[in-house]
């Protein structure tokens, strides 16, 4: 099992003033969301076809190699992580890291500093769990976890919104 956290790039350009503000998203900021969260489950589904020699061809036939070689999975906190936290502990840092319309997501909330941290703390020890955990950056660069916290530190510095996309998938 894998998992890929991604620091979108939300900035003046892409989402209104009341997300970049006080994170209440509009229509426009909801697409901003999925086009950034499309955008990773399409980098990940095509390294892994690449990876495994899956071809344009296979996906359209749907071949049983094209099927296996990437899926995503919906993270079970007590299936997955039972090892590393408490379903109700996970299930509430996540409720306060979480914007509605995004999905799959956490947030940086000023009053909800203790919940960041423990998610993203998580997410970096969850090989443990035998879970792959890979940072990746606005453009796809795969990234440690002491280069990542420096990324969401200097978004910080220009009060840029912090928001996590994970995919947890499998390969084969």
């Amino acid at each position: 099992m894998n998992i890929a956290i991604q620091l979108l790039n939300f900035n003046e350009t892409n989402s209104t003033d009341d997300f970049l503000k006080s994170l209440i998203p509009s229509q426009k900021d909801i697409d901003t969301y999925n086009k950034q969260s499309r955008g990773l489950e399409n980098y990940l589904s095509d390294r892994e076809y690449k990876r495994q020699g899956i071809t344009d061809e296979d996906i359209v036939n749907e071949t049983d190699e094209s099927l296996s070689a990437f899926g995503i999975l919906e993270l079970d906190p007590e299936l997955d992580l039972g090892k590393l936290i408490e379903e109700d502990e996970f299930n509430k840092a996540e409720n306060d890291c979480k914007i509605d319309k995004f999905y799959d997501c956490i947030v940086f909330r000023k009053d909800k500093v203790n919940s960041f941290n423990k998610l993203l703390i998580l997410f970096s020890q969850m090989e443990q769990a035998g879970i792959y955990t890979e940072f990746l950056d606005i453009d796809f660069n795969s990234v440690d976890i002491e280069a990542f916290i420096q990324l969401i530190s200097d978004k910080m510095k220009f009060s840029k919104p912090i928001v996590l996309h994970y995919i947890y998938y499998c390969n084969e």
